[in-house]
């Protein structure tokens, strides 16, 4: 096992310890939540696990010509109303597609 492999090792366990939900690379090649953590076998040598990923998210305002992202609702209601941005397109909000399969 490399430096790396270990750390992500590392990683996963105390996600796990600490409650996150952990993912393995199971049949077709497709992450698979691990149901009960406490009784997977955390073999790292035959399968890759990781942290479920957590979508990103962000509220856009839609100006003539450029749009702006913001990591908070208030924040994009805030500048969008001092930027005369009309309110159908102020703080709209955009989540990310997370593929499954990489």
């Amino acid at each position: 096992m490399t430096l790396e492999e270990m750390r992500n090792a590392a990683s996963v366990l105390l996600a796990a310890l600490n409650g996150e939900q952990i993912q393995y690379l199971g049949k077709f090649e497709k992450w698979t939540d691990c149901e009960d953590v406490e009784l997977a076998d955390f073999n790292f040598t035959l399968f890759k696990f990781r942290i479920k990923p957590e979508p990103r998210e962000c509220w856009v305002n839609f100006y003539n010509e450029d749009n702006y992202a913001h990591p908070s609702v208030i924040a994009a209601k805030a500048i969008g109303h001092t930027c005369g941005c009309k309110p159908e397109n102020t703080a709209i909000h955009m989540q990310e597609a997370i593929n499954n399969d990489t």
